[in-house]
């Protein structure tokens, strides 16, 4: 997942969240039952969204209907991946959220074969 469209929702299974990351990155993507009116998991005004914000975090959400389930996949960069990851994990409106994190393939120099 290259590109990222920011701040809009698609219906996505989470196995085509999973299929479809770049294995170059590091995500943080988090799970949780789907809002009954359908809003959006990182609200406007919220502590989620300034963060994101102030962290020019590449970020996306995510509805599957067929299980009825919200998810909001969050790249985060390598320099500072440690300190990024805990303060996404931070944000008091998530806690309720399961939390997967998928990262980057590392390549040994030594032993690459492409």
């Amino acid at each position: 997942m290259k590109n990222f469209l920011n701040k809009t929702r698609e219906k996505r299974s989470f196995r085509w969240i999973k299929k479809n990351l770049d294995p170059a990155g590091t995500y943080l993507v988090f799970e949780k039952p789907a809002s009954r009116t359908g809003a959006p998991v990182v609200k406007a005004d919220s502590p989620l969204s300034r963060y994101l914000e102030d962290e020019r975090a590449a970020w996306q959400e995510f509805f599957d209907p067929a299980v009825s389930r919200d998810y909001l996949v969050v790249r985060v960069e390598r320099e500072g991946e440690n300190e990024a990851l805990a303060g996404l994990m931070g944000h008091s409106e998530l806690f309720d959220a399961t939390y997967y994190i998928f990262k980057a393939e590392m390549k040994d120099k030594n032993n690459d074969r492409t």
